[in-house]
């Protein structure tokens, strides 16, 4: 493909570049490039400086950098998980799996299972081919396999030809590259045993040659004669196809993942500030609490300065009942000790047990003892839980024993 030569820049340009095997020890890499309009208005061949400037880098790795796998994966996110993956490649890869930078480029549900088509690249040489675009100043934002750009079609057997390289598909799921230059013969003897083991069956070849390669695909037609081979024009590696970019994972371009911050970063915001907003409530909640029973102890302290002046708090709750007691003693009335009162209390919860009748009352000093007829040991228990349960115990003083105490008559 001969063109003008390059016009100016345009942001919405796209340069596409090839990179050999061998680059960049041997600097030149062909080169296309489109307009805003994705025409292709300039091609050429040189080093680096030589490149022209575009608003897109499409970088295309040739084709025997990578190769192209069948596997089975798993139904599911199982089958998205990088380890899963790699330990599918295992029995594939001549090399272990964390060595190579693995693709998935098509997925095709399989029975129970799903079938995949991996791209392997070696991870070394992907990092060597971006660390030499990055000191040039080349900040590729897709990067393709030759292997997936090279014509395909079910049970047909497409040959794509280049100066330096060869390759074979037929599907999605098989590719195989050749790197033996082209103007050599005989033709590589793999290529043409993989080509002549469907030639008993009128295997139909279709061959996609560039203009310095047309030789070849004659070659072929003479070496193939069993085979219907088919011409039909150059192999095209600059053209835009639906393919997968290898740039992905710790490759990613600094602009793709910049795009994956800016679409997680509004949820992300949402999700700390309801954080923030909780943590502020909660905060606030226990502040609240702290003034509510700070303004309360307050408020006690205050009550009990006024009540008891004077007298220093131990425990004001008990304190306070006894001076309140002894305030109705002084006015005559009953304090909550009196006789009469824990007798009141007994005789409310006797309302239970109507056949107990008291034989024997022992008051001293607040403490009330009832001996009692017509009550069994268990009844007597009863009706003193019932009377605990009614808080009567001292006022204020948790823990003490009941101040009515049961015990059973002799004559029960």
């Amino acid at each position: 493909m001969k063109l003008h030569s390059p016009p100016p820049p345009h942001e919405d340009s796209r340069l596409v570049l090839l990179i050999d095997e061998h680059w960049p020890q041997q600097p030149a890499a062909r080169w296309v490039l489109f307009d805003n309009d994705c025409r292709p208005v300039s091609d050429g061949c040189g080093a680096a400086s030589d490149w022209p400037t575009a608003g897109t880098l499409q970088v295309v790795l040739g084709g025997s950098q990578a190769s192209l796998h069948d596997i089975r994966l798993p139904r599911g996110r199982r089958g998205s998980d990088p380890r899963v993956l790699a330990y599918a490649m295992e029995d594939v890869l001549l090399q272990p799996p964390d060595t190579q930078h693995l693709t998935v480029v098509h997925r095709q549900a399989d029975g129970d299972a799903v079938r995949a088509a991996v791209l392997a690249v070696d991870r070394a040489r992907l990092h060597a081919v971006l660390d030499a675009l990055r000191a040039f100043g080349r900040l590729p934002h897709s990067l393709f396999s030759e292997l997936e750009l090279a014509p395909q079609q079910d049970e047909v057997w497409h040959l794509s030809l280049r100066p330096g390289t060869m390759i074979l598909r037929r599907g999605v799921y098989s590719a195989v590259a050749f790197d033996a230059p082209i103007a050599r013969t005989p033709l590589d003897g793999t290529l043409l045993a993989a080509l002549a083991a469907n030639e008993a069956s009128g295997t139909r070849l279709v061959v996609h040659a560039e203009t310095d390669a047309d030789d070849v695909a004659q070659a072929i037609r003479q070496a193939l004669p069993g085979t219907h081979v088919e011409h039909l024009g150059q192999q095209a590696w600059w053209a835009e196809t639906a393919a997968t970019s290898l740039l992905h994972g710790t490759f990613a371009p600094p602009a793709v993942a910049s795009a994956i911050g800016r679409r997680v970063r509004l949820p992300l915001t949402l999700a700390a500030f309801s954080l923030v907003v909780v943590g502020l409530i909660e905060v606030g909640n226990v502040l609240w609490q702290r003034h509510l029973l700070a303004s309360t102890e307050s408020e006690m302290n205050r009550i009990f300065e006024a009540t008891l002046p004077g007298i220093p708090a131990v425990l004001p709750l008990a304190q306070l009942e006894r001076h309140r007691d002894d305030l109705r003693s002084n006015h005559g009335r009953l304090r909550e000790d009196d006789l009469l009162a824990r007798l009141a209390i007994f005789t409310q919860a006797r309302s239970a047990h109507p056949d107990a009748s008291i034989t024997t009352l022992d008051y001293d000093r607040g403490r009330l003892v009832l001996e009692v007829e017509g009550i069994a040991d268990d009844a007597a228990s009863a009706l003193s839980e019932l009377l605990a349960q009614q808080q009567m115990a001292t006022p204020g003083l948790p823990g003490t024993r009941s101040n009515i105490e049961i015990v059973p008559g002799a004559g029960k």
